[in-house]
């Protein structure tokens, strides 16, 4: 005959209470409705959803190397927030226009090398209805400061971070100003 000790026979009555309890709350949780903030009843887009077809993004500015960086990040952007449509299913048409992009040396070390430099990006935003009456024009523009580093490749690294962490910012200030008085 095996003798069980006291504290094993708690710890296996501990485990089974404690599954019962999160099956419990699990289906608790599901009888009540719970779902995913955002989504609707089907599992899809929010009813009042607003969703753009971006009509063209511009690049207004003289670094021609940056276009490819500009759309692909303005177009995930709206992607990764569900807000992407084609052009007969959005709710609305936007254009882009990226008119500044400009670096400038914000602090320079004794030997004159720069140690951190400021990436200024200024946006304009337009948005019309399905028809093309204009419904939104604005622009929005930030300063961002970035370190050199202390090699090219590292200074190209921040500049491209910075300059796409900057973009978000100003994307989300626009869907969120924009979206503010239609939700």
């Amino acid at each position: 005959m095996q003798c069980v000790k006291i504290s094993e026979i708690r710890h296996i009555k501990l485990s089974g209470i404690c599954c019962t309890l999160a099956m419990f709350l699990t289906i608790l949780n599901l009888a009540c409705g719970y779902q995913i903030v955002g989504l609707n009843a089907s599992g899809g887009k929010k009813f009042n959803q607003i969703t753009y077809y971006i009509e063209e993004i511009y690049n207004n500015t003289a670094d021609r190397t940056i276009t490819p960086d500009l759309k692909q990040n303005v177009t995930r952007f709206f992607s990764d927030y569900g807000s992407l449509q084609p052009k007969q299913s959005a709710t609305y048409k936007l254009t882009v226009s990226l008119n500044e992009y400009s670096i400038t040396a914000a602090t320079l070390s004794s030997s004159r090398d720069a140690v951190t430099s400021n990436l200024t990006v200024a946006y304009s935003f337009n948005v019309s209805d399905a028809a093309g009456t204009s419904l939104y024009s604005k622009t929005i523009a930030r300063t961002q400061n970035f370190s050199a580093g202390n090699s090219a490749d590292r200074y190209e690294r921040n500049l491209y971070e910075t300059f796409i962490s900057v973009t978000e910012d100003l994307l989300s200030e626009f869907k969120n100003d924009f979206e503010s008085d239609r939700n």
